[in-house]
Parts: C-alpha cells; sequence; structure tokens
C-alpha cells in the first residue's frame, strides 16, 4: 500500500489508499509525503486523514508536522489550504496554551528576517489568528505572561505583534505589550543577565567545572533568543510615547556602538532598525557603526 500510494500513477487510487492505508511509524512518512502529490484532492485528503485518525501531533515527528503546516498553509488550493488551518486548529484545541501549542515545533529554528525559509511555527500561528478568531480574540498578554518570559513566550508575542501590525489591528497591540519604558526595562535586564551568565560560565570553566559552563551557556541562549524576539517585536511597537521612546532611544545608543561580540551577533541584530524607528518618529540623528565610522 505504501507503494501504491506514492508511486501510482492514478490520482484516485492514491486518493483511495490514503483513505485506508493503516497510520503507523512506517506507513507515516509515505502518507505525510502525499501533502505535495500533484492532484489537489489528494493533498486535501492527506489532511482530512491526518485530523480523523491521530489523537495527538505528537504521534507524528516534528519534521512531519512541519511539512504538514508548511505544505498546507501555502498551497494553491483554497480547499487543501481550508483542511490544513482546520487540522492546525485541532492540534490547537488539545493544547491548554498557545505556548504549548509552539512547542509542538522547532521554533526557536530560522527565525531571521530575511531567511527565504519558511518558519512553520510562525506559519501555524498565523493560520490559527487567520481561521480562528475565537484564538485570536482569547489572547492575553498580561503582566504574569511578561513577568514569566520564556522562549516560547517570546517567539508567540514576536509573531503575534507582527500579524497585528500586518492586518492595521493597533487596538490588540496597544492593550497586550508593555509600555515602552517597561520594554526597555526588560531589554536591558535581559542583556545584563546574559553578560552575567557569560561571565558565571567562563569562571566555572576556568575552575574545570566545564559542565557547569555549559549549563550557563544553554541558559544565556535561551535568554540571547528571548532579547532577538522582543527587539524584533519592538520594531512594530508605536514610539509615540515620548517618555518612552527616550528610554528606549538611550538604551539603543548605548547598544549601537559596542564592538561585535557573542551578544550582538546573535541577539542584538536589530539595534539600528529600531533606532532607524525613533529617527522617523523624532527626526533625530543616529549613530553609526564603529566601522562604519570614519
Amino acid at each position: 500500500m505504501c507503494l501504491r500510494v506514492t508511486h501510482y500513477d492514478g490520482s484516485d487510487v492514491r486518493k483511495a489508499v490514503l483513505t485506508h492505508i493503516p497510520m503507523s511509524e512506517k506507513t507515516m512518512p509515505h502518507i505525510v509525503s502525499r501533502c505535495r502529490d500533484i492532484d489537489a484532492n489528494v493533498r486535501k485528503t492527506v489532511y482530512v486523514t491526518v485530523l480523523e485518525s491521530l489523537e495527538s501531533p505528537k504521534q507524528l515527528t516534528i519534521a512531519q508536522r512541519e511539512k504538514l503546516v508548511s505544505s498546507g498553509v501555502s498551497d494553491r488550493d483554497s480547499s487543501v489550504s481550508s483542511a490544513a488551518e482546520k487540522l492546525i486548529g485541532s492540534w490547537m484545541d488539545l493544547h491548554s496554551t498557545v505556548t504549548d501549542f509552539v512547542e509542538l515545533f522547532d521554533f526557536e529554528l530560522v527565525v531571521d528576517e530575511g531567511d527565504t525559509r519558511p518558519n512553520p511555527a510562525q506559519q501555524a500561528l498565523n493560520a490559527l489568528f487567520r481561521s480562528r478568531k475565537d484564538v485570536l480574540d482569547a489572547v492575553e498578554l498580561g503582566d504574569d505572561f511578561w513577568r514569566t518570559i520564556t522562549t516560547a513566550k517570546a517567539f508567540f508575542a514576536r509573531v503575534f505583534v507582527e500579524y497585528c501590525s500586518d492586518t492595521k489591528d493597533d487596538e490588540r497591540i496597544e492593550s497586550s505589550v508593555p509600555v515602552m519604558t517597561h520594554l526597555a526595562f526588560m531589554l536591558q535586564t535581559l542583556y545584563n543577565d546574559i553578560m552575567g551568565i557569560i561571565d558565571a560560565a567562563q569562571e566555572a570553566r576556568a575552575f574545570g567545572d566545564a559542565d557547569e559552563g555549559n549549563k550557563d551557556e544553554g541558559e544565556a541562549a535561551d535568554k540571547r533568543f528571548i532579547l532577538k524576539q522582543l527587539m524584533r517585536l519592538s520594531l512594530n511597537l508605536d514610539y509615540a510615547d515620548e517618555i518612552g521612546r527616550r528610554k528606549m532611544f538611550q538604551l539603543i545608543r548605548r547598544w549601537l556602538p559596542l564592538e561585535k561580540n557573542s551578544i550582538t551577533e546573535s541577539a542584538l541584530d536589530r539595534p539600528y532598525d529600531i533606532a532607524r524607528s525613533f529617527a522617523r518618529e523624532s527626526h533625530s540623528s543616529l549613530p553609526r557603526y564603529p566601522e562604519e565610522a570614519q
């Protein structure tokens, strides 16, 4: 049956096999591969079959979930993309929080703007926001959300704000994101934490404790990721608040002259873009990167 579902010329036969093939670790790769079938009815059947046959998305590998999302939501046939959105919505219904949903994917990978590869986690969230208004309306990013920020929460917040910005939903952004002054404080705290953790890791290694050093570096990597997401998020905020804008601008101006290091390369890749946002609002002059100075 696996050979028929992948190699049989007749699309009706491939579709029929999909509806009868037993779900197992062995057959699943063949089933998922048909989400890129040349026939739209076969592609749609993949999503209907997976939706009706699996009790949990965790019965799929992360790679299989990501392939189903990336192929489905971008499918040129609306019936296929709708079936994919329905499947994604069913996965959300099985999880108590959106951050649990985000963790179905390798959300920390391929998040750099300018990277042409799709980010399945972001595609899944955007599909949810488009097709499930109840999910969008239920988003609440209160004080506790920001106080207990994690990598998954930071990723979700950044995607949510970008979606609201793209759809011109400024009211949702204003009600969900901390005021600019508070956000600037969060960014500075994260940066200070990262520097402290790196110093601790280097000290641990100097005293021969490689395990502790590796543990510290893992924690630093998480905080770098959070910092990067919040900086990307800040590009879509309203800089009309004079006090908040000044606080953020002061912070960014301090970071811009820093020599490139593990912090600036992996986390602070957006300060100049943010500074340009300030300049548009206040017509301020921007400091130049050290390597651009004459």
